[in-house]
């Protein structure tokens, strides 16, 4: 039996789900916070638990005081000083 799928979700989802504004979490995927799975014209979708765990783990560094630019060096696997 074949690994189920990573299932994709839209941002406009995300929103619904967690609250968070459009604008917000636009802003988020430009500064490459949020990583874009994939593409169907002008959506850009997300793997659903990745996009979670990104938002959470941005949320708790936000709560600590930690400025968007050392968050993604987190995100991306550097070290956070």
């Amino acid at each position: 039996m074949a690994p189920p799928k990573n299932r994709l979700i839209s941002l406009k989802e995300v929103a619904q789900r967690t609250g968070s504004s459009l604008s917000v979490l636009n802003y988020y995927v430009n500064l490459g916070l949020l990583p874009v799975a994939d593409r169907q014209g002008n959506k850009r979708l997300f793997i659903e638990k990745e996009i979670f765990r990104h938002l959470q783990e941005i949320h708790q560094l936000r709560r600590e005081g930690y400025p968007l630019r050392i968050i993604r060096r987190q995100l991306q696997g550097q070290t956070v000083p």
